[in-house]
């Protein structure tokens, strides 16, 4: 069972499969507890089903997800990728860098740039390319790159509470912020 709460000022209660969870929904962000892996799971899937409801199926968009390591940011890519119809293994780009997946016509990129030292690497790298509008950017530790990446439509920052994790999800652009609004409609 989640509790949400909008504002500290309404309550009501969303049952998540297998999890018992808390949630608190802003205007500005939404900031959920995740006691295990399957939560994650969860959210990951309503998060990807809220948006592909409300994006144009030919655009791209950006994810960034923000976390210490074992936090879940994979997890939450795993089933994201799935949910958007990435079959077979979804491997972890932390030593290749990059996994790309194509999706009828469109190009979904998972970065994770934990292993880069400088924040210019990435460009070096060859991946500023990939970063256009007609692309899925889903980015794990987007800080490696601060300063050169543009800003995401919706960053997550993932971290450890109590026995298990507090995912935070802010809105960067006015996509983002609508999204931010489905989503609270979807887990609510």
């Amino acid at each position: 069972m989640n509790y949400y709460s909008i504002n500290n000022q309404l309550s009501f209660f969303v049952f998540f499969k297998f999890t018992i969870s808390m949630s608190t929904i802003y205007t500005n962000s939404i900031k959920s507890y995740i006691p295990n892996s399957k939560t994650m799971e969860s959210l990951s899937r309503q998060i990807a089903l809220a948006i592909l409801a409300h994006a144009n199926p030919s655009e791209g968009f950006q994810i960034y997800l923000k976390g210490d390591l074992g936090t879940g940011k994979t997890t939450f890519v795993r089933s994201f990728l799935q949910e958007y119809g990435v079959q077979g293994k979804i491997k972890s780009p932390s030593y290749s860098l990059l996994e790309s997946y194509t999706i009828s016509n469109l190009e979904i990129h998972h970065f994770d740039f934990y292993r880069f030292s400088k924040p210019d690497e990435w460009i070096n790298a060859g991946f500023r390319d990939l970063l256009n509008e007609n692309s899925i950017i889903l980015l794990e530790w987007p800080e490696k790159a601060d300063g050169y990446l543009p800003n995401p439509d919706l960053s997550i920052h993932l971290e450890y509470f109590n026995s298990g994790r507090n995912a935070t999800l802010i809105p960067k652009t006015m996509r983002g912020k609508k999204w931010l609004q489905a989503i609270a409609l979807r887990i609510c």
